[in-house]
């Protein structure tokens, strides 16, 4: 069974540049931005205007702080780690594929309440984890979520709490479904969160 990187990088830029993927990712996509239609969002604010990037996802940190370095200058440069065992769990239980992946949803927001490592360890714990890794893998199309926190406890709370979740979809079409369904419009209600911004991305071949 694949166990989900622990680490993951996400770069995207309104410039036109086209980032190289790290060699080094245990796996990784260009990505190339699209619009959906998602009139039934509340919370969530979807991001427009980036063009190109990618999504890298590493097994040693060492890897990610490589490309970190080298993407130093850039703003639009974000790193987190992946919450276990709940990300790994929803791959294993939407029985799909990571080579399936035509699309990806990168969310996120800052906490409000709970610290990073509190929400970690409270979506971690039994039975959350069963529940919370069997409802994201029952939607339609979700091949896995990342679920992230941001890598830096040494940072200012704002950027310290910052969670959010990395999905792989097996199409655009998915993703839009998605975020129009109940579920989604639940999990904007009752999470603790402020500052939410989401992207959607069709995967370059």
């Amino acid at each position: 069974m694949v166990q989900l990187a622990p680490y993951v990088a996400v770069v995207n830029s309104d410039d036109g540049v086209d980032a190289p993927l790290p060699s080094d990712a245990a796996y990784a996509h260009k990505l190339r931005e699209v619009t959906v239609n998602a009139p039934k969002l509340k919370v969530l604010g979807l991001a427009s205007g980036s063009t190109t990037g990618f999504v890298a996802c590493f097994n040693d940190e060492k890897d990610l702080f490589a490309t970190e370095h080298d993407l130093r200058l850039s703003e639009f440069a974000r790193s987190f780690e992946v919450c276990e065992p709940t990300s790994t769990e929803t791959l294993k239980k939407s029985k799909r594929s990571l080579e399936d992946a035509k699309a990806v949803l990168v969310i996120n927001g800052q906490l409000d309440g709970p610290s990073g490592k509190e929400f970690e360890a409270m979506i971690g714990a039994e039975p959350a984890c069963e529940d919370f890794s069997a409802a994201f893998a029952a939607q339609p199309g979700l091949i896995c979520k990342h679920i992230l926190r941001a890598r830096w406890e040494s940072r200012d709370s704002k950027d310290r709490d910052v969670i959010g979740g990395c999905y792989f979809f097996e199409s655009v079409s998915d993703v839009e479904t998605y975020l129009n369904s109940d579920f989604w419009l639940k999990c904007e209600r009752e999470t603790q969160w402020k500052e939410v911004v989401g992207e959607v991305f069709e995967i370059v071949p």
